[in-house]
């Protein structure tokens, strides 16, 4: 189970949704006053923590969730349906209530829109998986997301709104051929703010989950090995994207190094990927232009970021853009001055 709560500023909700390696029924609540999930209902023959099915295009599943109280107080959630994305370090999160981002959320259908519980009370969602006739080969992903109101609040001074929501899982599978195609892209490094780890996209080019194991090696141009670690298995969702993180058992110093990843597909072939990685005296994020291809959503083929080719003798992208953010602020500010100067001498 995932406790999922995030504040956002001023009059902002920020809903924040993570279920690791495609668990279910997740869990949101232990530091507020309302406590829920939402999983299969055991009664219904579902054994997994998520539900999962194989099917035909035009078939149509019937099922039910069961929603969860475990706290104090009544409460009223949302219920809808959500794609499926993959989060960062793989795993299964939910794009938003109006967010489209595969469509399979239009697959998965309810007569109920609201959730009432009591404390400590429980309810079956029935709900149909429409799959189209159309729909491809492989697995779609989509969920059900139980979602509170927001609470209002103050962090620092700050007015703040959070708003807890949680979801389960859902999985179809449509006979045909399976591909897993798994591809890398390019290796960074982030040393700033007392980060010290490597980011590694990743890209799933096939048409069903991946759920890949491998290595991560640091080495010293000309060979020496600094150090290596296991890859974990980490859902990867088809036609999706993300990054992976390693972070490093300490500051390897300044040099020149190669970072080496392997993953391994169920299918037994492997992906890989070496990029040079230069580290200088200064920590800074490498991976910034990387940070900025949306996680879950970037197809990273093609877009393998931040190789350092030398020492370039370029200021930093950080660097640049602060430069220009106080080049802003002057011209904004003279614009100001020059303004006021203006009313004055039409006051006279």
């Amino acid at each position: 189970m995932t406790h999922l709560r995030t504040a956002g500023i001023s009059a902002m909700i920020i809903v924040v949704m993570l279920l690791g390696a495609l668990g279910g029924g997740t869990h949101a609540g232990a530091q507020g006053s309302v406590q829920f999930s939402i999983q299969p209902d055991r009664d219904t023959g579902q054994e997994d923590a998520y539900f999962t099915y194989t099917a035909k295009a035009g078939d149509t599943i019937s099922d039910e969730a069961l929603v969860i109280s475990t706290g104090s107080e009544a409460v009223t959630l949302k219920l809808y349906a959500a794609d499926a994305i993959t989060a960062i370090g793989g795993g299964t999160a939910f794009a938003g209530l109006d967010e489209d981002r595969t469509g399979v959320r239009a697959w998965v259908r309810s007569s109920l829109a609201e959730v009432s519980l009591t404390p400590g009370g429980r309810q079956t969602v029935p709900f149909t998986v429409v799959v189209p006739a159309d729909a491809a080969p492989g697995d779609h992903i989509a969920g059900l997301v139980v979602e509170a109101p927001p609470k209002q609040g103050q962090s620092g001074g700050v007015q703040t709104s959070v708003t807890e929501r949680v979801g389960v899982a859902v999985v179809v599978r449509i006979a045909g051929e399976a591909r897993e195609e798994l591809a890398l892209g390019g290796i960074c490094l982030n040393q700033e703010t007392g980060s010290n780890y490597f980011q590694v996209p990743v890209a799933n080019n096939g048409n069903i989950l991946s759920r890949p194991s491998g290595e991560f090696i640091l080495q010293r141009q000309g060979g020496s090995e600094v150090f290596r670690k296991p890859i974990v298995p980490a859902t990867i969702l088809p036609q999706d994207a993300t990054f992976l993180r390693i972070d490093a058992p300490a500051d390897p110093g300044e040099g020149r190094y190669t970072a080496i990843v392997h993953l391994n597909q169920t299918d037994g072939r492997v992906a890989e990927e070496s990029s040079d990685i230069r580290i200088r005296d200064e920590k800074v994020n490498g991976c910034q232009a990387t940070d900025a291809i949306p996680a879950a959503t970037a197809v990273v083929l093609g877009e393998n970021v931040v190789r350092d080719e030398g020492d370039g003798g370029g200021l930093p992208l950080l660097t640049l853009s602060l430069i220009g953010i106080v080049v802003l602020l002057a011209l904004l500010l003279i614009a100001s001055e020059i303004l006021r100067r203006r009313r004055r001498s039409i006051a006279r």
